[in-house]
């Protein structure tokens, strides 16, 4: 029987309107470069879209 892969710990989150990268690390406890870090396909961490699923390292 194959093993799941096991999944980095973290958390995926969902963006929510008026959501910044900012208040998401505070939220969460992280650092904001650690937050920048963990989403390399976000390209400008200033402008985040409601829906966006982003990952909580």
């Amino acid at each position: 029987t194959p093993r799941p892969t096991p999944r980095p710990p973290g958390q995926r989150y969902v963006v929510q309107p008026g959501d910044t990268m900012f208040f998401i690390a505070r939220r969460f406890g992280v650092s904001i470069g650690d937050l920048i870090a963990a989403n390399p396909q976000i390209s400008d961490p200033n402008v985040l879209f409601p829906g966006q699923i982003i990952f909580i390292p």
